[in-house]
């Protein structure tokens, strides 16, 4: 499935909303109150965020495709959603993830290995996507 579920930058936000404080404000209550998560763009400065509830319909979906159970680890999520970056330990002990679970996950790319080996959730796909969309920002700038 190359669609991803309805994601926004935090610079769209600013945009948007005016204040930077206050946009951080909000968003650090809404990820406290398990309402969205933040997840950080490799590549760049750029922060993308998520409604809480559409990441755990991608999440349950890759889960129930794979015959991983998924109360223990949306249950973890939901208790660590401000925390961005797991040990293999973590993922093991919070989330009751096996081995072969976290592989299938880092394989469809709802977990991303750090190169100091910790492992970060992702949505899948939003890559392209906050990558075109920062190329295309650029482009317009140098205009």
């Amino acid at each position: 499935n190359s669609g991803i579920a309805p994601i926004v930058t935090k610079a769209m936000l600013y945009s948007q909303l005016g204040c930077k404080t206050q946009v951080d404000k909000d968003l650090t209550g809404l990820r406290k109150s398990n309402k969205i998560m933040r997840f950080p763009f490799r590549s760049s400065s750029v922060d993308y965020v998520m409604l809480f509830s559409d990441y755990i319909t991608v999440l349950k979906q890759h889960l129930l495709t794979h015959n991983i159970a998924s109360t223990k680890v949306i249950e973890a999520l939901k208790k660590h959603c401000d925390v961005i970056y797991f040990s293999k330990v973590d993922l093991k002990g919070k989330f009751c993830l096996s081995d072969n679970a976290i592989k299938s996950l880092t394989q469809d790319k709802l977990l991303l290995l750090n190169s100091n080996s910790t492992y970060e959730f992702s949505v899948p796909c939003a890559g392209n996507y906050i990558e075109r969309l920062s190329q295309g920002r650029l482009r317009i700038v140098k205009v």
